[in-house]
């Protein structure tokens, strides 16, 4: 996608996986927003859809919920939300980059297998001055595929980890503040795909043996003592690491707080009271 902006043609790329499809007029409306406000990036949300049945809906994660009404009309920079920004889906294909932005700073796909995007949107955090975030659906998501990439986590682990590790890399230039929460936020995700993807591994032995030896080499100082404390997955982190129980976690008050600061009061809520916040379309 292409307009003369003022200043010569401004391209904006958009990414989409082969078994996925774009939704009518959702590129030409990010696209806009772009062109209005002379983004480096811009993301919409998805609507996900069965593979077997059809059936489409919207959940709190595909209709970015984090993020909410008033952060979704203002230009944002991840400092200023890191946070929400990080909880935001970061799948590449619902949304549009400058030519110009990914190709000054070098951002690229990585080589590993079913993890190759994540740290493109890091990068992409990292390094735009000018980012907005929408609810506008641009892509529809197929799930519940037997050949889907995410199937094959399990029997990759090892790249979940290198990931992690790549994601470290760029946080080189990253003030403190800011790497914890990215650092936090990859330790999460890491412990939460271990523990959805052992009861499917063909070596859980193995899987658990490389994810026990990465934790092991984690500078706690990166994440913070208070956050492996309490974080959701803490009981598989001090087995994996130390081979004890945790401490106690906060009280629940305390854990929803936290958790509305990170994705926001509806998601927090949904959590409370619902099974999993999920939206079925009429």
């Amino acid at each position: 996608l292409g307009a003369d902006d003022g200043y010569g043609v401004a391209y904006m790329l958009a990414i989409l996986d082969a078994d996925d499809i774009l939704l009518p007029g959702g590129l030409e409306a990010l696209y806009r927003q772009a062109e209005r406000h002379g983004l480096d990036w811009i993301k919409g949300g998805f609507v996900c859809q069965e593979a077997d049945t059809g059936q489409r809906y919207t959940t709190l994660y595909s209709t970015l919920s984090c993020v909410n009404a008033l952060q979704r009309r203002r230009v944002l920079r991840f400092d200023q939300l890191p946070a929400r920004l990080l909880n935001v889906p970061d799948v590449p294909w619902n949304g549009l980059y400058r030519r110009t932005f990914l190709e000054e700073h070098r951002i690229r796909f990585n080589h590993l297998r079913c993890v190759n995007d994540h740290s493109f949107y890091i990068a992409c955090l990292l390094h735009a001055r000018r980012l907005m975030v929408t609810r506008r659906a641009v892509a529809c998501y197929r799930v519940g595929r037997a050949n889907s990439l995410v199937g094959g986590k399990a029997a990759h682990f090892e790249d979940q980890l290198e990931s992690c590790r790549i994601v470290r890399g760029l946080c080189r230039e990253t003030s403190p503040d800011l790497t914890r929460q990215i650092m936090r936020q990859e330790l999460n995700g890491l412990l939460g795909w271990y523990e959805r993807l052992l009861p499917q591994a063909a070596d859980p032995e193995a899987l658990e043996a490389a994810l026990s030896g990465f934790l092991r080499e984690l500078d706690e100082d990166e994440v913070g003592a208070a956050f492996v404390r309490s974080f959701s997955y803490g009981a598989s982190y001090f087995r994996l690491r130390y081979g004890t129980e945790p401490p106690q976690r906060p009280p629940a008050p305390l854990r929803a707080l936290r958790c509305w600061q990170e994705h926001g009061l509806r998601y927090t809520w949904e959590k409370l009271h619902t099974h999993g916040g999920k939206t079925w379309e009429e």
